[in-house]
């Protein structure tokens, strides 16, 4: 990516600058706080671990999860799955003076509902601020379109289908409602919206894709952002995955969602290659983070795929030189699900290349190569082979969303959850909403048929029916 070009003359330099994220006694707190930081304290603020690695199972999958035996029956799995108590907090939250945890795809606790959701968030946080630090926690989620994790939860159409909407209230709206639902769970960061320009149907995430019209994309990333971080609750949204990650081509994908750094061959699109050059990537792939910045979104998330043959992750020129320096991006740049291994040989100078490029925070799914212990000694190596002013500059931006307006990072997880609810009738209502104009509008333009009625097949046609199709499978 050339990013040389006259940024005088780009009328989107520096457009986050627009929404400023704190005032200037924020600032001056936030120096206080980094002054009395150490340095094993601002590198755990760059930690983001699975807290499913935070029990104490018998042995742990590379993903985090429980591989428990046979035998083993639901009252163990119930026990295994149960709320994180404050001792498992206490050594992994409070040891490393982590900043950040997740919860991968379907993590959640027994009994699955927002109370015990909200258990296990109350015991991280006091975890956190019982630590050296005294930072506030925070916990993650992949929000996209609702609490998936949660069992009775509202699951609103994917970003392809608000698309169909093309309706900005609704998104925002849709945003809210997700948001609400995950704060009843604890959760103070969605990882949404995906920003992406899906320009190939093939494409197997094309689903996270609003569509391929950047300028649509970017009006309705800007109105989910809104309908996150303005619901009157604490919580940070994330445009992602910065940047191309619809765009890449065809064979050039290498599936490694694993994390362990050895991608299978080439094929497909998913976490592929983008050729494009400077002009093609900001018209069509960087247009839709540009009202999403302008809205002030908190986080940005980098993606899995590469840009002329470069890691995104590992492109300096990408994290710090374009979304910082020319669009002045002052918030967090939090790297993707075990992504940090794919741009080294070794764990550690992966760990070296990504932060160098720009990522502040370091999420793993925590197995045996990327527990906190880990990825705390790859951080302290990369400060020791480079320069001890990177985790200063990184905490400062991982500090300044927690002092944002609206009581952001509130600890007390019950009060921040208080009016939010999970499963409401507001949020299957509007789910419905979502799915009529959608179809109406596909309808309208001749792209859907409406569905003809279901008619019961009396038992000769069926009858009929199963004995063509076993004739069919001779």
């Amino acid at each position: 990516c050339d990013t040389s070009c006259d940024r005088s003359k780009d009328p989107h330099k520096h457009i986050y600058m627009a929404s400023p994220l704190t005032s200037a006694d924020d600032e001056a707190l936030i120096e206080e706080i980094l002054a009395r930081l150490t340095l094993r304290e601002k590198l755990g603020q760059m930690m983001q671990p699975d807290w499913r690695t935070f029990r104490s199972a018998p042995k742990l999958s590379e993903a985090g999860a429980a591989v428990l035996p046979a035998w083993a029956g639901s009252a163990v799995k119930r026990a295994l799955n149960a709320p994180l108590t404050d001792e498992q907090c206490d050594r992994s939250v409070g040891r490393h003076c982590l900043g950040s945890v997740l919860g991968g795809g379907g993590a959640c606790p027994t009994p699955n509902e927002p109370l015990a959701w909200q258990a296990q968030a109350a015991a991280m946080q006091r975890a956190a601020l019982r630590a050296s630090s005294g930072l506030p926690l925070l916990v993650c989620n992949d929000s996209v379109h609702g609490q998936a994790n949660l069992r009775d939860a509202t699951l609103f159409p994917h970003h392809i289908g608000q698309g169909c909407m093309r309706d900005e209230g609704l998104v925002e709206e849709l945003g809210a409602l997700a948001a609400r639902e995950s704060a009843a769970c604890g959760i103070n960061w969605i990882f949404s919206p995906c920003a992406a320009v899906a320009l190939d149907l093939r494409w197997g995430r094309t689903y996270e894709s609003f569509s391929e019209d950047p300028a649509l994309c970017g009006r309705l990333s800007a109105a989910e952002v809104r309908g996150i971080q303005r619901c009157g609750l604490p919580m940070a949204a994330c445009a992602k995955h910065w940047v191309a990650d619809g765009g890449t081509a065809l064979g050039t994908g290498k599936f490694d969602m694993g994390g362990i750094g050895k991608a299978v061959k080439s094929f497909g699109l998913d976490q592929g290659n983008a050729d494009c050059d400077d002009a093609e990537l900001r018209a069509t792939h960087v247009a839709p983070y540009l009202p999403a910045l302008a809205e002030g979104v908190l986080t940005v998330m980098v993606s899995y795929s590469s840009l002329n043959g470069v890691k995104c992750h590992a492109s300096r020129a990408l994290v710090t030189g374009l979304l910082k320096e020319e669009l002045g991006f002052r918030g967090v740049v939090v790297s993707d699900y075990n992504a940090v291994q794919q741009c080294g040989g070794s764990y550690s100078a992966a760990v070296c290349k990504v932060v160098n490029a720009g990522v502040d925070i370091v999420m793993t799914a925590g197995g045996r190569a990327t527990r906190p212990r880990h990825v705390l000694l790859s951080l302290s190596l990369f400060v020791h082979r480079r320069s001890p002013a990177t985790p200063a500059d990184r905490a400062c931006r991982l500090t300044r969303p927690r002092h944002v307006p609206q009581a952001f990072w509130r600890p007390d997880v019950a009060e921040a959850a208080r009016g939010a609810r999970g499963g409401g009738g507001a949020g299957r209502r509007a789910g419905r909403a979502c799915g009529r104009r959608g179809e109406a509008r596909a309808a309208c333009q001749g792209r859907l048929r409406p569905a003809a009625p279901r008619r019961r097949l009396d038992a000769s046609r069926r009858r009929r029916c199963r004995r063509r199709l076993a004739l069919s499978a001779v």
